[in-house]
């Protein structure tokens, strides 16, 4: 199966599921891709900051890769929420009015595991 196979199954799997698509125009993520607009941007934040209080509670040592998960785990919970992804669609103008409630019923999955 070539790989213009799988991207024609994959749109018509997408459209028979009832989901919309988007192509994003290259070199514009700075202003157009929703998810750099509220979620990575606010997620370097929080994590930053988490490194922060890490470093003042840890004089002397340095952040390692045993480290990262527990550091990256409250910014990335902070930074993901349905608000940010939602505010993050409307400010690159693509927002639909169906993603609030599918980010509600995808929230509410979330909390259930």
């Amino acid at each position: 199966m070539s790989a213009i196979d799988r991207s024609l199954e994959a749109i018509t799997k997408a459209r028979d599921n009832g989901i919309i698509m988007l192509s994003l125009p290259p070199h514009t993520s700075s202003k157009m891709q929703p998810l750099d607009i509220a979620v990575f941007k606010p997620f370097k934040t929080y994590y930053a900051q988490q490194i922060d209080k890490w470093m003042v509670n840890h004089v002397g040592m340095r952040v390692t890769e045993y480290d990262i998960a527990q550091l990256m785990k409250p910014a990335y919970l902070k930074a993901t929420v349905p608000s940010n992804i939602i505010s993050g669609f409307e400010a690159a103008g693509i927002f639909h009015t169906t993603l609030t409630k599918l980010l509600s019923v995808t929230a509410s999955k979330q909390q259930q595991l």
